[in-house]
């Protein structure tokens, strides 16, 4: 009798830490695509550390501008662009992205990580821009920009 119950114990324990130690918590990784100009394009300025979202050719407009007006065509039916700017202390750095959601709510975080060569100290302007699924005009999107 007495090694069913502990049995038991051990059993509820494990399914108890398990759900306990969860990381899901909600929010799950969306897919996206890196949407990068081409080399008869480039950006305009705009408030670094900031996150915009794009919802069509209109609004894309205020964003670029491109040699004999060859701005990139996108599907805005079913896409959204999200693009920000930030500033690098110097090129020797690596970005990663990461795109999650819970619910209505959208967490773009970025990181940036030196890549331990020595580098001048040269401020330089990024600009990320991805391309995900359509998402609601009601939902909100949050940004986080660190050092790894």
């Amino acid at each position: 009798m007495k090694k069913k119950v502990l049995f038991i114990v051990c059993i509820c324990s494990l399914i108890s830490l398990s759900i306990g130690c969860s990381d899901d918590d909600g929010w799950k990784k969306v897919a996206f695509q890196d949407f990068i100009l081409d080399k008869t394009c480039q950006w305009t300025e705009f408030e670094k550390q900031k996150i915009y979202r794009i919802d069509s050719q209109t609004d894309l407009l205020n964003y670029i501008e491109c040699e004999d007006n060859k701005i990139p065509q996108i599907d805005f039916e079913k896409y959204t662009l999200l693009m920000v700017s930030f500033d690098l202390p110097n090129p020797g750095y690596s970005i990663t992205k990461k795109l999650t959601r819970n619910q209505n709510n959208y967490l773009f975080e970025i990181r940036y990580k030196s890549s331990g060569t020595p580098q001048p100290a040269e401020v330089i302007l990024i600009h990320v821009a991805v391309l995900i699924e359509k998402i609601e005009a009601t939902s909100s999107i949050e940004l986080s920009i660190s050092k790894q």
